[in-house]
């Protein structure tokens, strides 16, 4: 008889702990605005609130904190990619344009287009090629020659003449 006792008071008290669990479910409560929001909801429309109801609205802020944060990192490690992806990339065109600088400004090693501009322009490097400009109307070295010849012979001739006279 007393197992009987025991047994119905150990089931009072579980059937009063569920129902305390369950009263404290639908107790009213206040839930802030914004943990509202977050979970993009409509403050305004949302009914009255309860401990139950807080409880799901916390497991829901964690759950999309934990995707924003996780979203976040992936975020972050694709722009991390991209930096070094960028960084390299500079860092190739750098290279790249000190060897185009390199060959056509020239350096000490291997001078270069400006090495030819500047031979060129002092006319050593026509010189040295064997390159000759000329126009049409210019003298080549044999006709200049010529014409010192015939010039210095005028000008003997010239001298004797006037000397004579």
């Amino acid at each position: 008889m007393n197992y009987k006792k025991l047994l119905c008071v150990v089931a009072f008290i579980l059937l009063l702990i569920s129902g305390c669990s369950v009263l404290n479910d639908l107790w009213p409560t206040q839930v802030p605005k914004a943990a509202i929001t977050y979970l993009d909801k409509d403050p305004n429309t949302s009914t009255i609130q309860t401990f139950g109801k807080a409880k799901e609205m916390q497991a829901g802020i964690i759950s999309k904190n934990l995707e924003t944060q996780l979203g976040l990192e992936y975020q972050m490690s694709l722009d991390r990619v991209r930096y070094e992806a960028a960084l390299e990339q500079i860092k190739t065109n750098i290279e790249t344009a000190k060897v185009e600088r390199g060959k056509m400004i020239g350096k000490i090693e291997s001078p270069g287009w400006l090495l030819s501009i500047l031979l060129g322009a002092s006319g050593l490097g026509l010189y040295i090629t064997g390159v000759k400009t000329q126009r049409p109307e210019d003298y080549n070295e044999n006709e200049v020659e010529v014409e010192v010849k015939k010039r210095v012979v005028a000008e003997i001739a010239a001298v004797k003449t006037g000397s004579q006279a």
